[in-house]
């Protein structure tokens, strides 16, 4: 949530078009519900903040079974760890046009992109478990916060990837916000 409002905030005109698409979806925040906040734009906004800052940016290793297997179509013996380091998997050209932008439209068709590479949750029987509800509760944060407030930078010199560290876990900078009471929202 911290990264996707930064970049929101970056980036205006998606802003703006995430605004238009929540803000005309719903009359009041109680007509938000997690049936009525799956919107398209809403979902893109959500993947692309995930694939541009992964939740977990390290690789989540795994144990090849005894007698190997092949990965990616390459034998690799039993008891060997393998992983995927979510981060720069989502950020190589090879799967991303333009890989430190945040390009929600990325996720809407026509679809150019390798959108398969970026698995904030993992894949397979050990993905993660509250994957649903995860994607639940952003719909319905993101449409609400998006409906009633308005937001922006206290500090416009803040660049997330500069000021960020990565130690297996995200080390992210402050982020301080001007949140305001949506403009009329009060006679909504």
């Amino acid at each position: 949530m911290s990264a996707m409002t930064y970049y929101l905030c970056k980036n205006p005109t998606v802003y703006q078009r995430l605004k238009d698409e929540v803000r005309g979806a719903f009359r009041s925040v109680d007509d938000i519900t997690s049936v009525k906040a799956t919107l398209p734009y809403v979902d893109a906004v959500i993947n692309e903040s995930m694939r541009i800052y992964p939740p977990l940016p390290i690789n989540t290793s795994r144990i090849v079974p005894k007698g190997g297997a092949k990965v990616a179509g390459v034998f690799v013996p039993g008891g060997v760890s393998v992983g995927v380091a979510t981060y720069s998997v989502t950020h190589d050209p090879r799967n991303f046009k333009d890989p430190w932008s945040f390009v929600p439209e990325r996720w809407l068709p026509p679809v150019t992109d390798n959108l398969k590479a970026s698995q904030p949750f993992s894949l397979g029987p050990r993905n993660c478990i509250g994957l649903n509800m995860a994607w639940m509760e952003l719909r319905i944060l993101v449409a609400k916060l998006v409906f009633q407030f308005d937001f922006e930078l206290a500090d416009d010199n803040l660049d997330w990837i500069r000021d960020g560290q990565c130690c297996r876990l995200w080390d992210k900078p402050n982020l301080w916000m001007n949140v305001t009471l949506r403009p009329g929202l009060e006679t909504v």
